[in-house]
């Protein structure tokens, strides 16, 4: 066991699983509390439901996908800047934990449909389910060491989307497969544009401190996605103030 795991390894793990889990749990929860009261008020109407999920789904990803993405890509300058050079062994788990964050918002509002239509109770078998999966995940990657674990909590996250996402197409007729199709234009293009951030810093900012890299690589980065995003899905910013606007004017 000794030869499998460094001492330091679950230090590492928990920080790195620690920066990739506030931004995706701080956006979503924020999103989650202005749509809980309009996804009530529909909660018996599964079209109007349904088309609801599927912009607050949007809009989580649209802001979770980039921001994610630009901190695996630029991991390294990150965790250096931050935490010093001691903590550069943090870059490769992080970059792998990116992954699960990226795909966060779909588990937690895919759960949420379950509470809005009132079977909360379904929560606990899903969480057997779960649990069960982990554990057969866990002692099957064990042997491959902490990067067996790594990538076995990855494909956990995956899995555990199809589990989450059961009860979304029993209710509102919204199976996963049709949540990543609506989904694949809010993956692909942060993709695209972070790594050409990347390249561009790669090419021609590498020498400078980490301050600056990480400074213009995400004025690089933020440019480009809004650029591309203000072609391709320019509705999200505007469904996002709508939701808030409702949001105040119920609580008024």
């Amino acid at each position: 066991m000794e030869n499998i795991f460094h001492q330091n390894w679950l230090v590492f793990f928990n920080r790195s699983n620690t920066f990739k889990q506030f931004p995706a749990e701080l956006i979503v929860n924020i999103i989650g509390k202005v749509s809980q009261p309009i996804f009530a008020e529909i909660q018996d109407e599964n079209d109007k439901l349904k088309n609801a999920y599927k912009k607050i789904l949007q809009t989580a990803i649209f802001f979770v996908t980039p921001i994610l993405l630009y901190i695996a890509f630029f991991a390294k300058p990150f965790f250096v800047f931050l935490l010093t050079d001691k903590w550069i062994e943090c870059v490769d788990f992080f970059r792998i934990l990116c992954f699960t964050g990226i795909i966060y918002p779909v588990h937690v509002f895919n759960l949420h449909i379950i509470n809005i239509k009132g079977r909360s109770d379904l929560n606990l078998k899903l969480e057997i389910i779960k649990g069960v999966l982990i554990v057969f995940t866990l002692i099957t990657s064990l042997q491959f060491g902490v990067y067996g674990l790594l990538y076995g909590s990855l494909v956990i996250s995956f899995l555990s989307i199809f589990i989450n996402s059961y009860y979304s197409k029993i209710y509102i007729n919204y199976p996963i497969s049709e949540q990543i199709f609506d989904l694949r234009l809010f993956f692909i293009t942060p993709i695209i544009t972070t790594a050409f951030a990347f390249l561009i810093d790669q090419y021609f900012f590498v020498r400078f401190t980490d301050f600056y890299r990480l400074l213009i690589s995400f004025i690089i980065s933020s440019l480009l996605y809004i650029s591309v995003s203000f072609f391709t899905k320019p509705y999200v910013l505007t469904e996002l103030l709508l939701l808030k606007k409702r949001h105040y004017d119920k609580c008024n």
